[in-house]
This record gives C-alpha cells, structure tokens and sequence, in this order.
C-alpha cells in the first residue's frame, strides 16, 4: 500500500458533485469523527499511518473544503428541456487527486481493520455505531458505517466522461445564472451522469427525483 506520506500534491482531479445536502454532511461528519478518534499522538499505534499520523483526516478537511459549498444549494437549479422537471443541482470542484487517493487509503484501512479484527479500529467503530441517534441507529453496523465512507469516496473518485465534460461546459456558460434550462443532448448527459450517481450513492430521493424527463 502507497504510504500516504509519498503522495504529492502535483495534480487535480475535475469532479461533478450532486447536490445531496444533508446525505454528504451527515457521511463527512461521521468519517472525520472517526478519524479523530483514531489518531495517535503518542506515536506509539500500530494502525497505518493514514491513520495514526492524521493524513487521512487532513486530506478530508481539505476535500470537505471544496465540498462543502457544493451542498449548501448554491449552484445554479437546473431544469430539463422546455422546463419540464427540475433536477438535482450540481457543481463542479478540483480536488486535489493526492488528497482523493488518500482518503480512499484511509477508508480502505477502516475496511482492513475490521475485517481483521484490529481492536482500535474495531472498538472505535462499535462505539461510533453504538452513539449514533436511535433513528439511524436502527441496525447499522461497523460494516454498514465502512460502507457508507466507501460510497462516498466513490462518488468523487467516479472518471471523468464525455457526459460530464459537456455538463461543465454548459455550467460553465451560465456561470452566474440562478436557473439553467438544459439543451436536450445536455439533459440526456445529466440523466446519465445522475444514474451513475445513484448506482455508486445508493437510494436517494433527490436522485430518483433526477430520473424524470
């Protein structure tokens, strides 16, 4: 595994973010609590580096930097042909693709710990399950909160496409418009960039919502 500490901050990564409001910030705020509980400052841990040393957590605090705006639904709303549905507001973002990698190291490690057993990993996880409100609660498990970084991680780590780049090229010329009226060939991008999201995301309501046309 590449030692976070090797990754240089050389290049960006173009990433569309949906706007899932609350969905993302409830997931940033559970991966930042769990890699707070993790790092080591006796130096003395034996969890990865990612880990221990909080190269994961400072990636992430950079990342949720640019994320954050992304969520807070300002982007411009967008809308199909002829203003026949309006769809899920989206933007996009350059992440640092060092930072991206490693939070994906670091959830990968989350992962790796559990399903050895590691104890730190383990317990903190447990714990964290066993804090979350009753609603959210109800049958989550480690498995479950492991999954859910992943999903996220996903998201951003999704390829750049022919559909994304038209979309950011549309975005881009109503840079400043508070609603965009998609072009039909543009709509029918969005629609396939959104199937994407909801295949890596999971169910979300603002994504089926995204599905009409």
């Amino acid at each position: 595994m590449t030692d976070a500490r090797v990754l240089t901050r050389m290049n960006t990564r173009r990433v569309v973010v949906p706007d899932l409001g609350d969905a993302v910030i409830e997931v940033v705020s559970d991966l930042t609590e769990m890699l707070i509980a993790l790092v080591d400052e006796t130096l003395e841990s034996e969890l990865p580096s990612v880990l221990a040393d909080g190269f994961g957590l400072e990636a992430l605090d950079r990342i949720w930097g640019l994320l954050k705006p992304t969520q807070e639904r300002t982007a411009s709303r967008l809308f199909a042909p002829e203003w026949r549905a309006e769809y899920l507001r989206l933007s996009v973002v350059e992440l640092d693709a060092a930072d991206l990698a490693t939070m994906g190291e670091a959830i990968r490690a989350l992962g790796a710990g559990l399903l050895t057993g590691d104890p730190q990993i383990t317990g903190a996880l447990v714990d964290f399950a066993d804090a979350a409100p009753p609603a959210a609660a109800a049958g989550t498990t480690p498995a479950d909160i492991i999954a859910s970084f992943a999903r996220l991680h996903g998201l951003l780590d999704l390829a750049w496409t022919d559909d994304a780049e038209r979309l950011y090229e549309q975005l881009n010329k109503a840079v400043a418009a508070e609603e965009l009226v998609l072009d039909s060939p543009t709509a029918a991008a969005y629609l396939r960039l959104t199937s994407r999201f909801g295949a890596m995301w999971g169910p979300h309501p603002d994504l089926e919502r995204s599905d009409e046309r």
